[in-house]
C-alpha cells in the first residue's frame, strides 16, 4: 500500500501556524491511542502511562484553542449544539450501529459471548460508547456546556464546575469499587464515568480557552518562546509523573492529575507551534489528525478484533510483543483505504 502524500499535504502559507499544529496534535493523540490498545508488552509502564496520559485530553486542548482563536465572545447556544450533535452524534449512532453487527458476527463465530453484546448495547444506550466511542458524548457535553458558560459570560465558574464534578465523581466511583462488585459497578460505574470524563473535558477546554484567548489577544507569534514554554511544561509533567505514583495521596492526586492531564497536552502542543516545515511527518500527522473519528472508531472494536480473532482462531495464541507491534502497522495501513473510502463514498457516517 502506497500512501498518497498529496492528499496529506499542508498549505506552507498557512494564514495561521496554530491550525497546523491543531491537525498535527490530533494527529498524534489518535495515533497514539491506537498503539497503546494494540500495543502489548513492548512499551515500559512509565512510556504507557506517560502518553495515556495525553493523549485523550490532547483533543480537548484542541478545542479549547480553536475557540480561543474566535475574535467574538457571542456564541448561538442552539446552533452550535445543532453542529456538534451533527458532527459527533451521527457518527456515534452510525459507529455503534456498525459496531453491534460486528458484535453479533464474532458471536456466530465463537469470538464473542451474549454478554458482550449486551454489554455493548447497554454502554450505547447510557452514552459510555463502545470501544472509543465513549469520547464522541463526552467531547460534545463537555464543548456544550463550555459553551453555555462562556455564552453567559462565567466561564470561571464553568471551570470551577468542572474541577468540582471531575473531583466528586472521581471519589464516588472510588467509594463505589471498594464496596461493589461486578456486574452492578460496571452497570453503575458507565453513566458516572461519562459525567466525570465531560466534566474533564469542560475543565481542559475552559483552561485552554484562557491561554488561547491571552495568546490571540497579545498576538504571541514568537515560536521560540512558544517552543520555550512548551518544553518547560513538557519537562516539568515528566518530573511529576516520575514522582506522583510513589508520593502523593489520593486525595492530592486527584487533583493534581487533573492539572496535569491538561499541561502535559498543552506543551505539547506548544512544541507543535513552535515547529516551522512540511515534511512527511507533519503531514502524516495532519491527515490523521483531520480524520482521527474514523480511526477512533475503527480502529478497536473492529480492526483489532479481528485480528485479535485471527490469532485466536488460527493461532490459538494472543497477540503479544513484537506480534502486536506489526499488528499496529497492520492495522494503520488497512485503515488509510477505509478512511479514503469513507471520506468519498460514505461521508454521511461523519455526519457530513
Amino acid at each position: 500500500m502506497v500512501y498518497k502524500i498529496e492528499i496529506m499535504k499542508s498549505s506552507p502559507n498557512s494564514k495561521d501556524k496554530h491550525i497546523d499544529s491543531i491537525d498535527w496534535m490530533k494527529g498524534l493523540c489518535i495515533i497514539c491511542i491506537t498503539m497503546l490498545h494494540i500495543e502489548n508488552g513492548l512499551l515500559p509502564i512509565w512510556a504507557n502511562y506517560f502518553i495515556s496520559i495525553f493523549m485523550i485530553t490532547g483533543f480537548y486542548v484542541t478545542n479549547g484553542w480553536i475557540h480561543g482563536l474566535k475574535q467574538t465572545e457571542s456564541v448561538d447556544v442552539k446552533q452550535f449544539a445543532g453542529k456538534r450533535l451533527r458532527s459527533l452524534g451521527i457518527p456515534y449512532l452510525w459507529f455503534t450501529f456498525i459496531i453491534l453487527m460486528v458484535d453479533i458476527i464474532f458471536y456466530f463465530v465463537g469470538h464473542y459471548n451474549i454478554d458482550v453484546i449486551a454489554r455493548d448495547v447497554y454502554k450505547s444506550i447510557v452514552l459510555r460508547g463502545i470501544g472509543t466511542l465513549w469520547f464522541l458524548p463526552v467531547l460534545f457535553f463537555g464543548e456544550l456546556l463550555f459553551v453555555i458558560f462562556k455564552s453567559r459570560q462565567q466561564s470561571l465558574l464553568g471551570l470551577l464546575t468542572g474541577i468540582s464534578i471531575a473531583i466528586f465523581v472521581s471519589i464516588l466511583i472510588h467509594l463505589l469499587a471498594l464496596k461493589t462488585v461486578d456486574p452492578l459497578l460496571s452497570i453503575i460505574k458507565m453513566p458516572l464515568l461519562v459525567v466525570q470524563n465531560s466534566a474533564t473535558a469542560l475543565v481542559v477546554i475552559t483552561a485552554t480557552y484562557y491561554v488561547s484567548h491571552q495568546f490571540t489577544k497579545r498576538e504571541q507569534k514568537n515560536r521560540y518562546k512558544v517552543g520555550l514554554i512548551g518544553l518547560f511544561l513538557f519537562i516539568l509533567s515528566a518530573i511529576y509523573l516520575g514522582i506522583s505514583s510513589t508520593i502523593l495521596p489520593f486525595s492530592v492526586s486527584l487533583c493534581s492529575n487533573l492539572i496535569i492531564s491538561w499541561i502535559e497536552p498543552l506543551s505539547i502542543f506548544f512544541l507543535f507551534s513552535s515547529v516551522s516545515g512540511n515534511n512527511f511527518i507533519l503531514r502524516y500527522l495532519q491527515y490523521w489528525g483531520r480524520n482521527s473519528i474514523i480511526l477512533m472508531a475503527v480502529h478497536y472494536s473492529i480492526l483489532m478484533e479481528i485480528c485479535n480473532w485471527i490469532a485466536n482462531r488460527f493461532f490459538d495464541t494472543q497477540i503479544t510483543g513484537f506480534a502486536s507491534l506489526a499488528c499496529f502497522v497492520i492495522i494503520m495501513v488497512i485503515q488509510y483505504p477505509i478512511t479514503e473510502f469513507i471520506n468519498k463514498r460514505m461521508k454521511f457516517l461523519i455526519g457530513k
